[in-house]
């Protein structure tokens, strides 16, 4: 179920903020205010509101999910316009009005289900979907459509192709970076201009046997590549990217046992890795020329998917509960390889020469 609440702007206005709820009451009966925009949006027949007081953010229209298998489905994004609230879900895209929950334009159905999304819209408010090429199991997640959130219309459509051996698009994670679309792959990624689906740059295999293995879009283009998998020189590097050209303009070498696991930002880069064998964690930072910052850790357990750490700040390396399993913007991906045995002394980022 999801959410428009209203909250003040400062001024007196009411800004609609659109999110999912915590309510987890399910209704007995069919839904008030179902998916596919026949409800009217107004009505609050959960009480989402009970207990609120004045000046207080308060629900002014929710939706239920349209139908999903009873298996459950994926829902990733949502996207916020001055005019609409857009979701998808399942096979469908949906948009509702963000002062009253109407729907602004027709639910898009693709031919098979969602299976990932862009984070970030464009600066004229598009997106891009990538939805899977069949209903089996050897389906691929390799059918990007240019959706505009304004008007529900379809733009340009393009299929990504597999990259080399072991390298396939079964799964794939989308990012807007400017003008740019990265399309990552389990071990390489491929740009196209987001304005008209052509095809901007590979970024491939390089030096050491490097594999990007994950990308972060945003104000910059990040990648992180897992090299020397295997072997003595095992590492992680993370770079930054011309998103025009995909020209390296830094490169930062991690001490070997160190894993990048997510991307809290790309401007500045803050970023979270972790080492099993220590079953230790850090946060770097970098200023923008990619140069190792500082690092902060803490001492007690952190939960990497929250929107930022709490409380009891250090500035030693901390200890995570071994049980934590980051889940990242920029989650590598990391190509077959025999088990590790390898141990690192430090979590610090080290420039790299290549």
């Amino acid at each position: 179920m999801w959410a428009v609440t209203g909250g003040d702007d400062g001024k007196g206005k009411k800004k609609p903020v659109a999110q999912q709820s915590d309510d987890g009451k399910q209704g007995t009966s069919d839904p008030v205010n179902p998916g596919d925009g026949s409800g009217d949006g107004g009505a609050d027949p959960e009480n989402l509101n009970e207990g609120r007081q004045a000046g207080e953010a308060k629900v002014l229209w929710y939706k239920e999910a349209p139908d999903a298998p009873g298996s459950g489905a994926d829902a990733p994004g949502m996207w916020i316009t001055d005019k609409s609230a857009v979701k998808a879900a399942y096979k469908q895209l949906v948009a509702y009005n963000v002062g009253d929950g109407k729907p602004t334009w027709e639910p898009i159905t693709f031919p098979q289900k969602i299976c990932a999304t862009t984070p970030q819209q464009t600066s004229d408010d598009k997106i891009i979907v990538a939805y899977m090429s069949g209903g089996s199991d050897r389906a691929k997640c390799n059918q990007l459509q240019e959706i505009d959130l304004a008007t529900g219309v379809k733009g340009w459509k393009q299929e990504v192709a597999d990259g080399a051996l072991f390298d396939s698009t079964l799964s794939v994670e989308l990012s807007i970076t400017g003008k740019t679309l990265m399309v990552g792959r389990s071990q390489s990624g491929t740009a196209y201009d987001v304005t008209n689906g052509d095809k901007l740059f590979d970024k491939k295999r390089y030096g050491a046997s490097c594999f990007p293995a994950a990308f972060a879009g945003g104000e910059k283009l990040i990648a992180v590549s897992s090299c020397g998998a295997g072997s003595d020189n095992e590492h992680d590097e993370v770079q930054q990217l011309n998103p025009r050209t995909g020209k390296v303009e830094w490169t930062q070498k991690f001490d070997k046992g160190w894993r990048v696991a997510r991307t809290y930002s790309v401007s500045p880069l803050v970023v979270y890795s972790t080492n099993e064998d220590k079953k230790a964690w850090n946060i770097s930072t970098f200023t923008s020329g990619g140069k190792f910052r500082s690092q902060i850790g803490f001492d007690e357990d952190f939960a990497p998917s929250a929107a930022g750490p709490s409380s009891n700040a250090t500035s030693r390396a901390a200890r995570a509960s071994p049980s934590t399993t980051p889940r990242s913007t920029c989650r590598p991906r990391r190509p077959p390889a025999p088990t590790r045995s390898s141990r690192s002394t430090s979590p610090t980022a080290r420039r790299s020469g290549g």
